[in-house]
């Protein structure tokens, strides 16, 4: 089996992440990049929720609490059947930072945050979310949703079989099913009937807050386009970021672009300034 190898270095993983304001009074998303030694790589973004500060509360806090838990977890080595106990682990520990936090300062109830997780190790992978913020792979001349948006509207559009009216989806957009609010709710973590999935050469990740399908449900052509142009990663986040805002956005935007594809001669993609202004 062709398989990456399971030192995961610089030149094997490249990697940029970017949280863009746009067109809210404050950014309350946050996002994680640690490297784990050698042997990978983890990566995350938490959109806040809550008024007066609270969302951009529970998202830093959540990140924060995530990087001291996985420096303590990965001071030993880790294996490979263990992976998905390290995401159940730091959702567990999300979820009491953002319950301590409140009792501490009850004016905060009522915070919360989605989290969408990617842990590379040795060759393998898994993730996990809750919220709505999303983890798609790029394969080839293909992009794949692998995260299921717990909201209002996935569920309903799960149990009608398909596309639902334009009115639903504008009244019922910003309900979140599931969240790191301090609460039970757990998220959903992947694979579901193995220990990991293999990282085969060639297989890419994009990380998103919702932020970036604001106005956009789907891939469209620039997005598709900018994702297929051999650019570095870097340049990928801050066009599609630049794109989403062109498009309207009217979320914070934040994505992380996971690539290991080979680096290919630079090409051209039509270029948008980051950061974006309004008619750019």
């Amino acid at each position: 089996m062709n398989l990456l190898p399971e030192s995961l270095k610089s030149k094997t993983i490249r990697y940029y992440g970017l949280s863009f304001q746009g067109r809210r009074q404050e950014n309350q998303d946050s996002f994680l990049i640690l490297p784990l030694g050698d042997d990978g790589f983890f990566f995350c973004i938490a959109d806040g929720m809550g008024g007066n500060q609270g969302g951009r509360v529970a998202s830093q806090i959540v990140t924060e609490t995530i990087r001291s838990e996985l420096q303590v977890i990965f001071k030993r080595a880790i294996k490979v059947n263990e992976l998905k106990d390290v995401l159940e682990r730091i959702y567990h520990f999300a979820q009491l930072s953002i319950k301590q936090k409140v009792q501490v300062n009850p004016e905060l109830l009522g915070m919360g945050t989605t989290l969408i997780c990617l842990l590379l190790y040795q060759g393998k992978y898994v993730f996990a979310n809750i919220g709505d913020s999303r983890l798609y792979k790029i394969k080839g001349k293909r992009i794949i949703q692998s995260s299921i948006d717990h909201s209002a509207i996935e569920e309903m559009r799960i149990k009608h079989n398909g596309t639902l009216p334009d009115e639903f989806v504008n009244r019922y957009s910003h309900i979140i099913t599931r969240c790191i609010d301090g609460g039970d709710d757990e998220p959903d973590i992947y694979p579901i009937d193995e220990n990991a999935y293999d990282l085969k050469p060639g297989l890419s990740f994009l990380l998103c807050s919702d932020g970036l399908f604001n106005k956009n449900e789907e891939f469209d052509h620039g997005m598709i386009k900018s994702i297929f142009t051999p650019i570095p990663a870097e340049q990928i986040v801050k066009w599609l970021i630049s794109y989403a805002y062109s498009k309207g956005s009217t979320d914070n935007i934040t994505a992380i672009f996971i690539d290991t594809r080979k680096p290919r001669k630079r090409s051209y993609l039509a270029n948008l300034t980051y950061p974006p202004v309004d008619g750019s």
